[in-house]
């Protein structure tokens, strides 16, 4: 099985084995556990809040064509709002 993940959690729960392969090259194959001592200290991480990502084109577009349904309606039948 192969796993693609930027995530390196994933890799240690899931994975005996991992490669990190750059441009079809591979620069390291090791455990999960040994590649990351190797690694220890070339590895960052950044916490992204929601507020920081982009709004993608999908979600503009859902914002401006497609209104939120409201719930105002008996029974739960959805109403798009009225402007």
């Amino acid at each position: 099985m192969i796993l693609s993940t930027h995530i390196v959690e994933d890799v240690e729960e899931l994975c005996s084995r991992m490669a990190i392969i750059d441009k079809g090259e591979i620069l390291l194959e090791a455990e999960p556990t040994r590649a990351l001592d190797q690694l220890r200290g070339r590895i960052w991480r950044r916490t992204v809040t929601r507020e920081e990502l982009p709004v993608s084109a999908y979600e503009r577009r859902r914002a401006t064509v497609l209104p939120q349904p409201q719930r105002s309606a008996p029974f739960g039948r959805a109403t798009a709002p009225s402007h």
